[in-house]
Parts: structure tokens; sequence; C-alpha cells
């Protein structure tokens, strides 16, 4: 038996629809968050048809308003941070939320919504608050832990580092992050720590002591920084002393990007839905594939580069002093680990249901993961490897962070299968997790 269905029947579904629809609401002030509980749907929590008929609604609503960065999803939510009083309940989260009105006008929905002035953050074109505040990973060689990477001398790129591929023929080591929409090209150098990074926090050093002395610790790690950066004197930067040009670091060369794909591919969760159910393993809801802009399609972006010998580490998840083995299909109710520049290690469960979201005029379905107790990602957490902790504790590749809403602690992952497959295709030539 479906545990999504969990036995109810039609004449239940009828009941629980009849009694919740007098719940619908729309929240656009943000209420404070540590009064609330957040969790993952979860198999058995809502009967299959409820869940699809929730699904749908968020659909037909995304398509309808074509606000960029919107999504929705069903999460369980309580306001008051009771687990227990949780209930299944619909996220709409808008840039600029539509009247209420609008939203719930003819709307034939079992579940309670919540409307919210949320987005899922993509790009990031500034550093996000905590580079400033935590010190810089200056390590030399990469294993998978918080650090970031970003082109040479671009301050518009903020991402972590998400592991390892490697060429079958030629033993080729590739390093992986998150492409989004910045204007990368071949050939580019990428550093790490990264240009944005280690800038942002060189100016925030400058700020502080124009106050007043720094203490010892932070000057020895200024020092540290710039004796282990590369320093540039250009038309942006950071402002120092009476010099005429600005000031620039970069961290140290990384290696230089090979390929780069940001598309939107029809089928692809389903696609691992199928390879699910051959698993015998719980697959994801999401809604049906109808015909014209309503068809599934699911972002892919990855950036691959070359890694110079020299700093080359292991697919080896540092926290935990485990290697990270060959992807498998994330699947609802995995736990899940990453550890990402912006929130460092976090943990999270793999949610039942997509989160669908409005990006570049279209409808875009992804794998939902919902932070346990805090977000899972943040701004500049984009590309962190999704890691999965087995039954057995082993920990295996399971997807990369490609997007985030804080506010709801969810954070949108692409497959790792597909994202090796996309690899493969541009490069000609099979790679594997190395």
């Amino acid at each position: 038996m479906d545990r999504f269905t969990d036995g109810k029947s039609k004449e239940h579904l009828q009941a629980a629809g009849d009694a919740e629809k007098s719940r619908q609401r729309v929240v656009v002030v943000d209420p404070e968050l540590s009064s609330e509980f957040i969790g993952p749907l979860l198999p058995g929590d809502l009967p299959n048809d409820v869940a699809l008929q929730a699904l749908h609604f968020i659909q037909g609503i995304l398509i309808k308003y074509k606000q960029n960065g919107s999504f929705g999803t069903i999460l369980q939510y309580a306001q008051e941070g009771n687990q227990p009083a949780a209930v299944p309940t619909i996220i709409l989260g808008f840039p600029d939320p539509p009247e209420t009105k609008s939203v719930l006008r003819g709307a034939m929905v079992a579940l309670e919504v919540m409307v919210v002035q949320e987005v899922i953050e993509r790009a990031v074109d500034a550093p996000p608050p905590s580079w400033l505040k935590d010190s810089v990973n200056m390590e030399k060689t990469l294993d998978l832990v918080p650090v970031s990477v970003g082109g040479t001398g671009n301050l518009n790129d903020a991402r972590s580092f998400g592991g390892y591929l490697s060429t079958v023929d030629h033993g080729v080591v590739l390093g992986l992050s998150a492409a989004h929409s910045i204007p990368e090209k071949v050939g580019e150098e990428v550093c790490s720590p990264s240009t944005t990074e280690v800038t942002a926090r060189l100016e925030r050093w400058t700020e502080a002591k124009q106050r007043r002395p720094l203490r010892i610790r932070l000057q020895k790690e200024a020092n540290d920084l710039i004796i282990g950066s590369r320093v540039g004197f250009t038309e942006e930067g950071v402002k120092i002393g009476g010099q005429e040009k600005k000031v620039m670091l970069s961290g140290q060369a990384l290696g230089k990007i090979i390929a780069r794909g940001v598309q939107y591919h029809h089928g692809v969760l389903k696609e691992h839905n199928d390879e699910l159910k051959k698993l015998h393993q719980e697959q994801f809801l999401m809604p049906t594939d109808d015909e014209g802009d309503k068809q599934e399609v699911s972002r892919v972006e990855w950036v691959a580069f070359s890694v110079n010998e020299n700093r080359i580490g292991r697919n080896y998840f540092a926290w935990a002093e485990m290697s990270v083995k060959q992807p498998v299909h994330l699947a609802p109710v995995n736990r899940v680990l990453k550890a990402g520049r912006a929130t460092g290690v976090t943990f999270g469960t793999v949610s039942g249901a997509v989160v669908l979201s409005w990006e570049d005029g279209r409808l875009s379905s992804e794998i939902a993961v919902v932070g346990s107790g805090m977000a899972f990602a943040d701004n500049g957490d984009s590309g962190a490897l999704c890691v999965v902790e087995m039954l057995d504790g082993d920990l295996h590749a399971g997807g990369m962070v490609i997007g985030n809403c804080w506010r709801y602690r969810i954070a949108a992952v692409m497959p790792m299968w597909r994202l090796i497959r996309d690899v493969e295709r541009e490069l000609g030539e099979r790679v594997i997790f190395r």
C-alpha cells in the first residue's frame, strides 16, 4: 500500500477536505521563526489525492502570477513551535505577494494556505553576512569542508565547493559547484577562497580598524589572509589609505573552468521516481505531467573546473571523518547533511513533496530538503554537496544545493546522477564520482 495514501478512502478524503477548507488563510507578515515548527512532509502525512490536489493548486498559482523566484510546496507547520500540533500546510512564497482574495478565489484545496513574502534564492551578488563574521577557510587542498570558490577577480561570485568528479578515460580531476547566472567562460580561472569572500573580509577589517585597533587575533588573521592571498589593484575593491586604486584580494588559484550548464530538462524527477520504484523506495509527490507550460521540468545547473595538482583533495566529509561514496537516488525521509560556506555543516530531511518554483519564464520542480531545527542552506551555500546518511552509517553523494529559502528552511537540490549525465554529455566522455 502507498504510505502516502495510508489506506484512506475517497469518502474520508472528501470529509477532510470539507473540514479543512475553512482554515485557509494568507499570511504576509513574517512571524518570528523562533515560535514556529517547520518540518518536511513525510509518507503517511497526507492522503495521496489530497497532496496531489494541493500540488496542482500550487502549480496553477505560480503559473498565474509568473513572479521570478516565487515558489510553493507542502510542509508540516505549527505557528507555536509545537510539533504534535503541526499540520500539512501549503507555503506559497512571492517577492510581491498577490492579494488574498486573488490567491484563494475558486480554490478547491483541503489544506491550510500561507502566502508569504519569500523567494527561492539562486544567484548571490554580494557576500552573505556569515562570510563577513566568520574566519576564512584557507586550506590548500580541498576536501568537503565549508569553503568558498569563485572566479578570480569576480566580486559577484558567491558559492560553495561541491566535491570532485574524474574522467574515466583520462583521469582528469574536476571540481564542482553551482553555476547560477554568473557569466563565466570556459578557460576562466577559479580560486579558493573566492575573491568575493576575502575582499569582503578585508573591507570589514579596514572599517573596524578605523574605529579602533584590531584585536591581536584579528590582526593576525588579517595578516595571514593578505599573505595567503593574491593582491590586485583595481577600480573595485577596498580603499586603503591614500592609494589611488582599490585593493582586491583573491584566494590561490584552484583551476580553470572546463564546462558549465544552466538548463531546464524535462522528466528529471519522473525518471528519478521510476528508479526509486525499481528500488522499492518511497517516491516523490509531484504534479502530473500536463501539456503546455505545465510540463514537468527541473533546473540542472553546474560548473566543472580543472583542479591544480597541489590543491586536489578528496570527497571526504571532514566533519564526519568519512569518505563520501558513489551517488544514490535521494528519496523521501532520507537524512542528509551538507558542508556549505554560509551555514557550515547542517542536517535535514528530504521532503516527500517537491518544491515548485517560477524561474526564467517557466515552472521548475526540484527535490526539497528541510533543515532540522535550522535552515539547511542559505545564500552562499549553493554548490555544496548534499550527502545522504545511509542506515548502515555510510555517506553517499545525493545531489547539489542550487537554491534556498532560509526563512522556511527549504533547500532546492538537484540529483547528482543528473548532474553527472549533463557533465558527460558536455565533455563527450564518461565521468565518475571520484
